[in-house]
């Protein structure tokens, strides 16, 4: 039990440290993330609106009684073929970047992501008799992540092929880091 722990608590930090590299050091997230040209007035429009924090979306379907449903999905569906199309997610109060508290909820994330991970590989063990077996399954954990994930926003919510690339290499590199450890340290079973 302490092995496997031990095995997940490092899977966690190699996931920690590869999310630092990935999105503090290196310059990828300024790829995947542009700064809002003339924020000036698209900040001061939200602010104006009194909004509470979510997610909020244009052109964005409206409820409407059933007499009107009709209409109301011909205007929706005009505003989508006229653009712009896209997907706010807003917060109005600010806040210290890096707060200690996100950094640990983040932390606790991939302590849970890891203790998952150990728990399948722990699973499928005796099927997974070398290193190198175990290492390639905890590897293709990630891979499922992208495949199963990241395409779906590409598809359904206008995410560019570049941000969707990215983010697969961001959780393919990670759990191949993390897998190490895994693979290295979890317990097998007996069949």
């Amino acid at each position: 039990m302490v092995r496997n722990l031990f095995a997940v608590v490092l899977a966690a930090v190699l996931l920690f440290v590869w999310g630092f590299v990935f999105w503090v050091v290196s310059p990828l997230s300024f790829l995947m993330y542009q700064a809002l040209p003339n924020e000036t007035p698209v900040v001061a429009a939200l602010e104006g609106q009194d909004m509470p924090a979510g997610h909020y979306v244009y052109p964005g379907m409206k409820e409407a009684a059933p007499a009107d449903a009709k209409k109301a999905e011909e205007e929706w569906a005009e505003k989508h073929r006229k653009g712009p199309i896209f997907i706010v997610v807003y917060k109005p109060q600010g806040g210290e970047p890096m707060q200690p508290a996100v950094l640990g909820m983040g932390f606790g994330h991939n302590l849970v992501a890891s203790a998952v991970a150990a728990w399948l590989l722990w699973l499928v063990s005796p099927a997974l008799p070398t290193f190198a077996s175990r290492w390639c399954f905890v590897c293709l954990l990630g891979v499922f992540v992208c495949v199963a994930i990241h395409p779906t926003n590409a598809i359904w919510f206008w995410h560019t092929p570049l941000h969707t690339g990215l983010l697969c290499v961001f959780d393919t590199v990670g759990w191949v880091l993390a897998g190490l450890p895994l693979a290295a340290l979890v317990k097998t079973r007996t069949a």
